[in-house]
């Protein structure tokens, strides 16, 4: 894909992968990178770091996921390429 002028999200954005994701689109010429993480300051500093938007969203929550889409979209605009690099634990066991 190319992501020269694109608007990214990015779950999972103040790890390690969601990070290096940033900083390649970023590389690449995206226009702008939207970082979600459930550490509120994690995904501040990291957002600061590189020099994009970020915000705390809670994949596992149906409302938190549209307001980071609904947030992104009032930024940035029309969302090119989302990215779903949380990872969320299950509960129960497997049989």
């Amino acid at each position: 894909m190319e992501l020269k002028d694109k608007i990214a999200v990015i779950t999972g954005g103040s790890g390690g992968i969601g990070r290096a994701m940033a900083r390649a689109f970023l590389d690449e010429g995206a226009k702008s990178v939207m970082l979600a993480d459930l550490d509120v300051a994690a995904v501040a500093r990291a957002a600061r770091e590189l020099g994009c938007d970020g915000m705390a969203c809670d994949v596992t929550d149906e409302a938190q996921v549209i307001a980071l889409v609904d947030r992104t979209r009032k930024l940035h605009g029309p969302i090119d390429l989302f990215c779903s690099n949380a990872g969320a634990g299950g509960a129960g066991r497997a049989d």
